[in-house]
């Protein structure tokens, strides 16, 4: 049993008190709190393209987020993609994932670029060793984080490989797991067993949000009225579970989220970057009705 203690507040990533431990039941006043750094909230992208130009399809992005995003010279690909109140950076990086790009940023602006190849050839060579060199590649916007269990040897053969599908390709020859953070320039090479150890479980207490109603963005426009063309209606909840890692079946463990209407709670059990940005929507929807 767990006493009842003056409430408080969870910074994303946190570490619960013991005595608020999940198997013991929900916490009193547990609300998540990010930090100024992490409350600070991208523009969510609606839109629908269909055999678009991407020049096309960043230049709507751009003119309704307001920010700057530049296409490299030279690249003509089209896109077809849906986006249902997708982050900016993710929109962004979505669309250059669909047309084999990297995205940087650069003094505030991003830009979307054909990334660097690679040619290499290794035989039972070091894992992690390869994965370094590769990692040396990424220039400076990307950082790549090997985990110290990651060992084994390694063979194989690259001919003029985009960076990025050559270190996933190594990574997923190699038996590991590649992990992706803040939007992409945190690169984290994991074992099974370590992606077990970062699944932690966290308990968020809500005030006004009741997660299975429609979800509205933070601003209050509701899919339907974003003028985006979406009438895709789905509630917080469905938002929130898929954000969990291991949705697409790419990782051996997935997150978990669970809602408790008796006590209007939710426990998360995932990575610390997937709890951050949970928790971080759930401070900005978790608000009185008349702000």
């Amino acid at each position: 049993m767990v006493a009842k203690s003056k409430p408080t507040k969870l910074r994303p990533g946190e570490e619960l008190p013991e005595e608020l431990s999940v198997s013991e039941g929900a916490p009193e006043g547990i609300t998540p709190e990010p930090s100024p750094e992490d409350a600070r909230t991208e523009p969510l992208v609606y839109a629908t393209f269909r055999g678009e130009p991407l020049g096309s399809a960043v230049a709507a992005i751009a003119a309704s987020s307001g920010r700057v995003i530049v296409l490299a010279p030279g690249i003509e690909e089209r896109v077809t993609v849906t986006f249902d109140g997708t982050p900016l950076r993710e929109a962004v990086e979505t669309l250059a994932d669909l047309a084999n790009l990297i995205v940087r940023e650069v003094e505030s602006q991003l830009l979307l670029e054909r990334p660097p190849r690679v040619a290499m050839e290794f035989h039972l060579a070091e894992a992690a060793e390869v994965i370094s060199l590769l990692a040396k590649q990424a220039g400076v916007d990307v950082r790549v984080v090997i985990d110290p269990d990651v060992v084994g040897e390694l063979s194989i053969q690259l001919d003029d490989v985009p960076w990025a599908k050559a270190l996933d390709a190594c990574v997923k020859k190699a038996g590991f797991h590649l992990i992706t953070e803040d939007h992409g320039r945190l690169l984290r090479v994991m074992s099974a067993e370590g992606l077990r150890r970062q699944m932690e479980p966290r308990v968020y207490r809500l005030e006004y949000l009741h997660p299975e109603d429609e979800y509205l963005t933070p601003h209050g426009y509701g899919y339907a009225d974003t003028g985006f063309g979406s009438s895709a209606r789905r509630s917080t909840l469905d938002v929130l579970r898929g954000m969990l890692s291991g949705q697409s079946g790419d990782l051996p463990i997935r997150g978990s989220l669970e809602y408790h209407p008796d006590g209007n709670w939710i426990d998360v059990c995932d990575r610390r970057d997937v709890r951050e940005q949970i928790a971080s929507i759930l401070q900005l929807l978790d608000v009185p009705p008349d702000r």
